[in-house]
């Protein structure tokens, strides 16, 4: 399926959304169009996650894998 077809198919799909619908899509919507970050951003939060690192303030790949396994 092209994009233009795609882009057709989730119109028609809101076309058919009742209110309620309409409320959580524009809200998930939005949610996607305000999550993305300037470079100065996004280059902080490298800075501050680099510096985590050398603090010793990670979790090591088998212990991150069991605190997921508990959040289950």
């Amino acid at each position: 399926m092209n994009l233009q077809t795609r882009k057709l198919k989730m119109i028609e799909i809101i076309v058919e959304m009742d209110e309620k619908a309409i409320q959580k899509f524009e809200s998930y919507f939005n949610k996607i169009l305000d999550d993305s970050i300037s470079i100065q951003e996004y280059d902080k939060e490298l800075e501050d996650a680099v510096g985590e690192m050398e603090r010793g303030e990670y979790l090591e790949h088998k212990s991150a894998i069991k605190k997921n396994q508990d959040w289950r």
